[in-house]
């Protein structure tokens, strides 16, 4: 059984790969994978880039998928280039699977969901004449060089997708509001934490007062409402650590660290480099607090990197992994509800931090993990 995995080299594909590798057989079939991606040079790939294929061109990508012959069709994160390539050839795979990160689902135009919040809006408003002119012509420009807009290939390929993979459940429940949605859920996840973090120590670590803020260089996190909060909470002794080397570093990463450096000095520190995990583990370890304002599920394996830690998590109620970490018994706090000064004045007790390792550990171990890939590609086989 032939399985394409589209997949762009980003920060989670070496374990993405490694995961996979790992399932050769199901129910007597043997599985061969091929994993494909856009792009003229490996990032973030370390460990894979002899399983990885990237082609340097849209025009190379989409001849290799439409030369190649396989059954099963794994997507992940359903791109632009990912829906523009699949035109036309939607049939020729058995099963296709979408395994959604978040930037390919919320961004979708039939759920007109608006991740930005007052303070960051403001900071990111662009109606200048070349940004508007842009947005007006882009559409045509797509349809002049793919032969349709963004919105129609989208749909093309949502309507053909046969099983939909989540972060969290709830996403399931809102990708049913489009009404040209009909496939069926399938539990998947990125890698176990065994996969992730290897042998880097994160417990038994001394946690201090500083102060971790989102997860990458997106407005998604809505930096500038947290540090405005952080400023009326009049947060100055601490350390505020924010990573923006990842996502718009040079654009909306500079804004927040020039706000962020006016409001609180030297003890503003922004992450600018990309660096390895193990010294990004360090660099963070005197975080007892991580605030993840986004109200959209984003970031997901920083929070179970600050809950094994035993830093106090907080998270928008808006957002689907604040119901999620409730719906497993893990301990997790309301920015809404529950960020200030008391909240922020004492760390994590000891028995809550325990608590919340013990149902990571759990869920997300090699063998939890295992499971969740073997039932994942049993439910899609069953279905041929």
């Amino acid at each position: 059984m032939k399985v394409l995995h589209l997949i762009d080299d980003e920060k989670f594909t070496d374990f993405i790969i490694a995961e996979n590798l790992q399932i050769k057989s199901i129910n007597g079939y043997s599985l061969e994978h091929t994993f494909l991606g856009l792009n003229t040079k490996y990032k973030f790939t370390k460990k894979h880039q002899d399983k990885l294929i990237l082609k340097a061109n849209f025009s190379q990508y989409k001849s290799t998928l439409h030369e190649g012959k396989w059954d099963i069709l794994i997507i992940h994160c359903l791109t632009q280039d990912k829906a523009f390539a699949l035109q036309n050839i939607l049939k020729n795979f058995k099963k296709i699977v979408w395994c959604m990160w978040g930037v390919d689902f919320y961004t979708l135009k039939w759920l007109d969901f608006k991740p930005y919040q007052p303070e960051t809006a403001k900071n990111i408003q662009n109606t200048s004449f070349k940004t508007t002119f842009k947005s007006k012509v882009r559409p045509l420009f797509h349809f002049l060089k793919y032969g349709s807009t963004l919105k129609n290939a989208q749909r093309n390929v949502i309507k053909y997708v046969n099983f939909f993979s989540p972060i969290v459940p709830a996403e399931y429940d809102i990708a049913k509001n489009i009404s040209f949605f009909n496939a069926k859920a399938v539990n998947y996840s990125y890698a176990s934490l065994k996969t992730i973090i290897g042998d880097i120590q994160v417990t038994g670590n001394k946690l201090y007062n500083n102060i971790f803020i989102g997860n990458s260089a997106t407005p998604e996190s809505n930096h500038f409402d947290v540090l405005y909060k952080l400023k009326a909470l009049k947060i100055n002794d601490r350390k505020i650590i924010v990573p923006l080397s990842y996502g718009q570093p040079d654009t909306y990463g500079l804004k927040v660290k020039k706000f962020g450096e006016e409001i609180f000095h030297e003890n503003f520190i922004g992450i600018t480099d990309f660096i390895p995990l193990e010294e990004y583990v360090n660099n963070i370890k005197s975080c007892g607090f991580c605030i993840m304002n986004h109200k959209r599920q984003q970031g997901l394996g920083n929070a179970l990197l600050f809950l094994l830690l035993g830093s106090k998590l907080f998270l928008s109620e808006q957002n689907p992994m604040f119901e999620y970490f409730k719906s497993i018994d893990v301990r997790v706090y309301s920015i809404e509800k529950e960020l200030n000064s008391n909240e922020l004045s004492s760390l994590l007790d000891n028995e809550t931090i325990a608590t919340n390792r013990k149902i990571i550990e759990r869920l997300y171990s090699v063998q939890n993990i295992q499971k969740i890939y073997e039932e994942f590609y049993i439910k899609i086989i069953n279905s041929i």
